[in-house]
């Protein structure tokens, strides 16, 4: 289980001195959780910057009242980051977070099944708009492919919006078969999704954005 700080309370010199004490002492690929009352992304570029060493984070939970992140020190030395890179990392952490939520729920545990929904929901939903509004839109841009595989990306996106609502909304009036019943349709999903995007999509952008492919993740990471 990665470290938790808490930064509730803290203004920021002091938030930005906690932070960078904890990431100076992570190993290469090495992941802590942070958690505040307030936005924190801005806050992680701040600590990055700070720490003169290279994060990437995703994020957990995003209000009202209480943001998560998951901070984790680049386990590549150097160099500027690949889409590939990035966004394989992001799903490998999404499957993580609905592997947790789906054994909570077979476990018959509907407390925790909504604590793991809630934060695979936050992150599912947040790589959608990363790619949605910054990857996508560069790919598109520099190919002059809009009717292709960004397409296609955007039309299983909604499916599995659909899908993770109706488990939200199963969740909600306490019905964990609802659940069960969306786990194999949206693991298909994902899994054929992923798999296109990894083996096609990602090493395309790659490719045609070559210099630009840095920004594009470090504009992702900002959102």
């Amino acid at each position: 289980m990665n470290k938790e700080i808490d930064i509730t309370g803290q203004e920021n010199p002091a938030a930005l001195s906690t932070l960078t004490a904890a990431v100076k002492g992570l190993a290469q690929g090495a992941c802590l959780e942070i958690r505040g009352e307030r936005a924190l992304t801005g806050l992680c570029g701040e600590v990055a910057k700070a720490c003169g060493v290279e994060l990437d984070w995703f994020h957990l939970q995003q209000g009202p009242g209480q943001w998560r992140m998951q901070l984790c020190r680049r386990d590549v030395a150097g160099g500027p980051r690949a889409i590939q890179e990035y966004f394989i990392r992001d799903h490998r952490r999404c499957d993580d977070l609905f592997a947790t939520m789906e054994e909570a729920a077979q476990q018959g545990d509907l407390e925790r099944t909504r604590q793991w929904m809630a934060r695979f929901q936050v992150g599912m939903l947040h790589h959608f708009r990363m790619e949605e509004e910054v990857f996508f839109p560069a790919f598109e841009s520099r190919t002059g492919m809009r009717q292709g595989p960004t397409m296609v990306m955007r039309m299983e996106h909604e499916q599995m919006r659909g899908l993770m609502a109706q488990m939200a909304q199963s969740l909600e009036s306490g019905q964990l078969d609802g659940v069960k019943r969306a786990f194999s349709t949206l693991l298909m999903i994902m899994q054929q999704h992923n798999l296109k995007e990894e083996q096609m999509l990602y090493p395309m952008g790659d490719a045609h954005l070559r210099g630009e492919a840095d920004e594009v993740v470090k504009n992702s990471m900002a959102l």
